[in-house]
């Protein structure tokens, strides 16, 4: 048997404290599908566009935070105008080779 002693890295525990964050503001998290593949670990939904702005939609969540492209965010608010919605751009994969 074999014991693993390491400590957990700081993604790990980045990670730990959205997952954290996420629960105590009431937030969910959408993920484009050309986010990278950090960043939709930690999402809640990965999609497209607009079918990730119907599905928080239907959540509960007070917060929505979208990984994507701008007008991604301005969609979601659209379909959930009580809700907080920030959109926040991020490295995306490189698909256009």
């Amino acid at each position: 048997m074999t014991v693993d002693n390491k400590l957990p890295s700081p993604e790990t525990e980045l990670a730990a404290r959205i997952v954290r964050l996420k629960k105590e503001k009431g937030a969910v998290i959408l993920a484009h599908y050309y986010t990278l593949p950090e960043v939709q670990r930690i999402a809640d939904f990965t999609g497209d566009s607009l079918a990730l702005s119907q599905q928080a939609a239907r959540t509960d969540a007070r917060i929505i935070l979208f990984a994507g492209v701008h007008f991604m965010a301005e969609t979601a608010k659209i379909l959930s105008p009580d809700k907080k919605v920030s959109g926040f751009i991020v490295q995306t994969l490189n698909i256009a080779k």
